[in-house]
């Protein structure tokens, strides 16, 4: 049996300004979600938790999450409509990315309930989005999804950096369900 792709995504509550795009437009999707993925797992303090000093102008309440085959951007931009800045990247057409950022009047004021459906992962993007959503309404800022394929699912946040997370606010400690 062939491996089931990933699919890894971050969803961050942020301001956009011309130094934040410009920063976008010139890191690769996946060196961000390895930067985030890599302070969560060896975060000692709340700071680690945020690579590039993103922290400053953005908030979350989710680690880097996974699906286990599900690309959540058409979900994404079906909730949201099209994004204002769009940055797409297939380098090898394997592991193609986005990030896009989408302006605070685009965030719904309230998005679906968790849908009766038999894939966890579809169920888990709808609740992080929903709260995501919600943190960016009370910030008065936009919604900024960084995402594409690869990594392994089973890639797990070690137990005193999920007490961490929780201490630092974020409603979600894992990657997936």
């Amino acid at each position: 049996m062939l491996p089931t792709r990933t699919f890894a995504y971050l969803l961050l509550s942020c301001g956009m300004d011309d130094e934040l795009l410009k920063q976008l437009r010139q890191v690769y999707h996946g060196d961000i979600i390895e930067a985030f993925a890599e302070g969560e797992d060896q975060a000692e303090d709340a700071d680690a938790l945020w690579a590039f000093g993103w922290d400053i102008n953005m908030a979350r309440i989710a680690p880097v999450q996974l699906t286990r085959a599900l690309d959540v951007r058409p979900i994404l931009r079906e909730q949201l409509g099209d994004p204002i800045v769009r940055v797409e990247r297939d380098e090898d057409g394997a592991y193609n990315g986005s990030i896009m950022y989408f302006r605070p009047n685009a965030l719904p004021r309230s998005l679906p309930p968790n849908l009766a459906n038999d894939h966890d992962d579809l169920s888990r993007f709808h609740a992080v989005l929903r709260e995501t959503a919600r943190l960016a309404r009370a910030m008065e800022s936009g919604l900024l999804f960084i995402g594409g394929w690869g990594w392994h699912y089973e890639m797990e946040v070690p137990a005193p950096q999920q007490v961490l997370m929780r201490q630092s606010g974020m409603a979600f400690v894992s990657r997936h369900v």
